[in-house]
């Protein structure tokens, strides 16, 4: 709007790239968390600051804290682990921590593999 108010095409122009690329960032981090914009920009209307409701198959679900022994022993009977790092990870520099976790398992001959959450995907530096 700036460059129509002030009659300038390179800024009406960028800023039209700007917008277009926006749109299609939105659309592909919308179809990678499997919903619809609309939900995207809806979903949570009137709901304020309140905390999300999580719901399992069985209706209800309940959040289960455990200690790292209880991790360590499902990490040690599981099969295939996925580590899905994020900026928690980056900002306690825990890496190499990671890493060493990944080789352990792997040598107890469990599958390890990576992820990236979709919705940070598109977000470099968070």
């Amino acid at each position: 709007m700036a460059g129509i108010v002030i009659n300038n095409w390179a800024l009406i122009v960028a800023g039209a790239l700007v917008g277009a690329s926006g749109g299609i960032l939105t659309k592909l981090m919308a179809d990678a968390m499997n919903r619809s914009i609309p939900n995207i920009i809806i979903g949570g209307f009137g709901t304020g600051d309140s905390a999300a409701v999580l719901a399992g198959p069985g209706g209800d679900a309940q959040v289960k804290s455990i200690q790292a022994d209880d991790a360590a022993i499902q990490l040690a009977y599981a099969s295939k682990v996925i580590i899905v790092p994020g900026y928690g990870l980056a900002a306690a520099q825990a890496q190499h921590a990671v890493a060493e976790l990944a080789s352990v398992l792997e040598e107890h001959g469990v599958e390890v593999s990576y992820a990236i959450h979709p919705s940070r995907a598109g977000c470099p530096g968070t």
